[in-house]
């Protein structure tokens, strides 16, 4: 059965960067060293999904970019069609699917202002 992992962005005017992170695993990050522990774990067929955090003043995410997407999803990250500014990506399935860490780079406006966030996600096959 597949999973939803949601990442959550916080960031006021006063305190852009660094970004703070947390996910639904109870993990949170709030320093740039932080930052580089932070790791979403996924498994085959899962969705990732970063969500603004609403008390935040993150006016929007610019982009969510991998080095190379396609080893570990199914497509590039993309902005959601729901309207909620979201972004969401979905695991690989099947023969394809590299097993491992990846670093990432999350893209955020505050204030007009962009700045730049790289957490880390390990993708492990679903044993299913």
């Amino acid at each position: 059965m597949s999973t939803t992992h949601k990442i959550y962005l916080y960031a006021t005017n006063e305190k852009p960067y660094p970004l703070s992170l947390s996910d639904d695993d109870g993990q949170l990050s709030t320093t740039k060293d932080g930052d580089k522990a932070f790791t979403t774990v996924a498994k085959t067929g899962d969705t990732l999904r970063w969500i603004i955090n609403p008390e935040s003043n993150i006016q929007k995410i610019d982009n969510v970019k991998f080095a190379d997407p396609l080893e570990f999803l199914d497509g590039h990250p993309a902005l959601a069609n729901d309207g909620s500014g979201n972004w969401i990506a979905t695991v690989k399935r099947g023969e394809g699917l590299v097993e491992g860490y990846t670093e990432y780079k999350i893209t955020y406006t505050v204030n007009g202002v962009p700045f730049i966030q790289d957490p880390k996600l390990q993708i492990r096959k679903s044993k299913n």
